[in-house]
């Protein structure tokens, strides 16, 4: 790249920064992405990479830093890592056959809730963006994935509440509709044009999705969120046809500082997924099943019948020698799992614990598998935790047994 600050292609990546002043501009440039100025400064800092200069001989030199064009997505997934959006320029033409200057646009702007580099996403964990509208009906809620489809939302008397859904959902970035004030710590907060979030265009904007919302606040917020996720794909096709719904009312609210204190999906200390409650619950086999299990989790229900529901199918599978041989499974890669990440070479030495087998399953289903005790818990029958201690073993578990129903008065 040759030439100053005035050079043809310097004019070109300042109109490209001028259009994406809130996004670092990757700029490519040959084999490289490249930044400069301000931009470049924040790279090397956050990256950890070189910071040289353009033009060294000039009285101003040109910031600049940049990064392989090959290795480049790994390199963006850390800057959305830490907040930032990157605005993705690349040559739109060949460079063998362009006539003087190669064209070149933003092809794509990268936002930590809107990627879909599968290398850059935790698969366990769902990718939520989140768009916030005020209406007459309330404010409403609508959540997005871009790199899953998922596409749902619900509907708040006030923002007290919707801060509560939020805090359900913990999305990586927001977009908030006029009106709307709210302190979301640890989420990118873009910006959206008022316009996204009239009816009208909202409404044209979701045409295409089945059960969506057509008035109301949680049309304005899914009509925004859709078209704030096009906009930064650049005109890109979702995989999105459909919208869910749910209502906060069928649902236990827990609120971001009871979450956060109970260590529910991250913990206290450094916010991470391991050495929460759902790690150390989650021993499913695929990302999608992770996720499953985070929303029931996020979701604890409130209405009886499908609580009974929910334990009397519990209790039916795990009857079955298809239970014994799923949970020791599980227990098998949980302890290799653990063990070559977090045990002592000694601890790695010693024999692992036999699961039990089929035959004895059914006489030791209670103790051994701790989610029997949990779904056990959501009968209407009132309960008591009690410890007992496990056939073979003198370690004393916790385990749930029906209490004597109380009487009134």
């Amino acid at each position: 790249m040759s030439g100053g600050a005035n050079s043809p292609m310097f004019e070109q990546y300042k109109a490209l920064k001028a259009a994406n002043p809130d996004a670092i501009l990757f700029f490519r440039v040959g084999d490289f992405y490249e930044t400069f100025f301000e931009d470049a400064v924040v790279c090397a800092r956050e990256l950890e990479i070189t910071l040289t200069s353009r033009n060294k001989n000039d009285a101003e030199p040109i910031p600049l830093a940049g990064v392989p064009h090959h290795n480049a997505a790994g390199y963006v997934q850390r800057l959305c890592d830490q907040g930032y959006r990157v605005a993705i320029a690349d040559q739109v033409e060949d460079p063998s056959v362009a006539k003087g200057l190669v064209r070149r646009e933003v092809v794509r702007v990268v936002t930590p809730g809107v990627t879909l580099d599968p290398t850059g996403l935790e698969g366990s964990r769902a990718n939520w963006l989140v768009a916030v509208a005020l209406a007459d009906d309330g404010v409403g809620l609508a959540f997005l994935d871009a790199s899953t489809g998922a596409f749902r939302g619900t509907t708040a008397r006030d923002l007290p509440g919707a801060l509560a859904e939020i805090a359900r959902m913990s999305p990586r970035e927001a977009v908030l509709g006029p009106g709307v004030a709210l302190s979301l710590p640890g989420v990118t907060v873009s910006p959206l044009s008022a316009g996204a979030f009239e009816e009208g265009a909202a409404a044209a904007e979701l045409g295409g999705i089945l059960d969506a919302p057509r008035a109301g606040a949680l049309c304005r917020a899914a009509g925004a969120a859709l078209a704030y996720v096009r906009d930064r794909l650049g005109g890109r096709a979702l995989n999105v046809h459909g919208f869910a719904t749910w209502s906060s009312e069928a649902y236990l609210v827990v609120d971001e500082t009871s979450s956060r204190n109970l260590e529910i999906q991250r913990t206290l200390i450094d916010g991470k997924r391991r050495g929460s409650l759902l790690a150390l619950l989650d021993l499913c086999g695929t990302p999608m099943g992770s996720r499953r299990l985070a929303d029931w989790l996020s979701f604890p229900l409130l209405d009886r019948p499908q609580l009974r529901r929910a334990s009397s199918r519990w209790v039916r599978w795990s009857t079955t020698p298809a239970c014994a041989a799923t949970c020791a499974r599980a227990w098998r890669r949980s302890r290799t799992s653990s063990g070559s990440r977090l045990a002592s070479p000694r601890a790695r030495r010693t024999p692992a614990i036999s699961p039990p087998s089929a035959a004895r399953w059914p006489r030791c289903r209670r103790w051994w598998c701790p989610c029997a005790a949990t779904l056990t818990s959501a009968c209407s029958a009132p309960r008591t935790w009690v410890r007992t201690s496990p056939p073979t073993s003198s370690t004393r578990w916790w385990t749930i047994h029906p209490s004597r129903p109380t009487t009134a008065g």
